[in-house]
Parts: structure tokens; sequence; C-alpha cells
């Protein structure tokens, strides 16, 4: 499984270019589990579909270059979405909402994220 390491001094850099403003930390999912690769700090990108939409910061030098995951939200199915690419259909996670992406995902403190647990299992919701 593809994992990293986040180090004091790559916040520090992002925080001394300004990146952190309106970042946002997924944690929590079992670095067991399947789709743990949505762990992270996500860096607000762009607008996707008038809402914000986020990407995962892989620190320089780390084994995992070519992971790409984003954060953002997809009005057609009213959630937010984890997946490979920006307004990507296949997602590894999803967080309902009723605010129309208003608000950021975080915001959402009855919501519970969906995550894909495979074949056998299919869509869970994690309680971490």
């Amino acid at each position: 499984k593809k994992s990293f390491a986040i180090k004091a001094s790559d916040l520090k850099q992002l925080n001394e270019e300004g990146r952190l403003q309106g970042a946002l930390r997924i944690f929590g999912r079992d670095a067991k589990k399947k789709n743990a690769t949505v762990n992270g700090i996500y860096l607000l990108s762009k607008k996707f579909e008038g809402t914000a939409a986020y990407e995962l910061f892989c620190p320089p030098g780390n084994d995992v270059d070519d992971l790409q995951r984003w954060l953002f939200y997809a009005k057609d199915k009213s959630r937010w979405k984890i997946s490979e690419a920006l307004g990507h259909h296949h997602n590894f996670a999803f967080l309902k909402v009723t605010d129309g992406g208003k608000s950021p995902p975080f915001a959402q403190p009855d919501a519970a994220w969906m995550f894909y647990d495979g074949k056998d299992s299919g869509w869970q919701q994690d309680l971490s």
C-alpha cells in the first residue's frame, strides 16, 4: 500500500507559502483498510462546478509521487467525493450533504463518510 509521512518542515514551508490557508486534513482511515490513501492534507486548489476543490499534498522526495487524490463536491450526487481525478465518477469515499457543497465537508457534524471496502463488502460507513 502507498503511504507517506508529512514532516514538520513540509508544513512549515506550506505555511510560509500561504498554501495551508483553507486546507483540510482527512485522517482516521485505518492504514490496513482499502483506500487508506485518502488520509492526508488537502490543499485548496481551484473551483469545480462552483465549489472548492482540494488536492492531496504529497511531499516531494517520497515513493508516492504518482499518488493523486482530489476532494470535490459533485452536484449531481449531492456529495463530497475523494477520487483520483477531479470530477472523476469513480471514487474511494463520499460524504452526502444537504447544503449544496457550500460548507467544507468537515462542517457536517452528523454526516458520515462512506468508503468503498472492496467487492465483497461494498460501501461501508467509516466510523473513525
